[in-house]
């Protein structure tokens, strides 16, 4: 509910809001626009698979984009693909707003393919088959021991599963996540699972499963691994 004039405005007596206000966003902070510009320098591209990726990594809600493109008459490519052809596998954002931007950016004669299909009407009201690839979840598990000191918080467990979870998706370091076909380095975690004070890691394991092991775990060009507190165990 708006029913408070901060600012007094002649003329103005009172106010409120028939509808429901649209949430906006805080001002940028500089780590942000400098990744909003790393994905925004090709979207006037004439390259178009440069245009396409950086057109979906704009999209609200997109997080991880990855385009494929099979420019050889093989049938199919060592990707898939089929021959002229491009894929976009795409993690987050809408699939409508998603299939738009791939149509006003792709070049014509040349087919989309993927796993999802979306029908957009062009100009002339024929429908347009539109797909891209929703990435396939991995889930992974993480088993750490360690030992903790005097420093180490109450809620230590749960501050370091969720730098965990937040370093996979780029939120705890800028540039630093794993990304749609990344593999995922199991000692990349230990940067994560050092975030609070008093803790020493006497050993980290990873693996697709709660048997987990000292070794990466490989992920495919349309798979995306997953983290969850809940698949991370911390023992001492």
């Amino acid at each position: 509910t708006i029913d408070t004039i901060v600012n007094p405005t002649s003329g103005w007596n009172s106010v409120t809001n028939p509808l429901d206000a649209d949430l906006g966003t805080n001002e940028e902070t500089d780590e942000e626009l400098r990744k909003r510009r790393a994905f925004s320098v090709s979207i006037n591209a004439q390259n178009v698979i440069d245009a396409i990726f950086s057109r979906v990594s704009n999209i609200v809600g997109v997080t991880s984009v990855t385009v494929l493109e099979n420019r050889t008459s093989a049938n199919p490519d060592v990707n898939g693909l089929p021959p002229h052809s491009f894929e976009v596998i795409v993690e987050g954002g809408d699939d409508l707003t998603i299939a738009k931007t791939i149509f006003i950016t792709r070049t014509g004669g040349v087919d989309s393919s993927g796993s999802t299909l979306v029908n957009i009407q062009d100009s002339q009201g024929f429908q347009q088959p539109i797909r891209f690839t929703r990435p396939s979840d991995v889930d992974i598990y993480v088993d750490l021991v360690v030992v903790k000191g005097l420093e180490y918080p109450v809620d230590g467990d749960a501050q370091i599963k969720q730098a965990i979870v937040d370093y996979a998706a780029g939120q705890l370091i800028l540039w630093r996540r794993f990304s749609v076909g990344d593999e995922v380095i199991r000692t990349e975690l230990y940067v994560p699972a050092n975030i609070v004070d008093g803790v020493s890691i006497t050993s980290l394991q990873i693996g697709v499963s709660a048997l987990t092991a000292n070794a990466n775990i490989p992920i495919g060009l349309r798979e995306l691994s997953a983290w969850d507190s809940t698949r991370i165990n911390i023992s001492v």
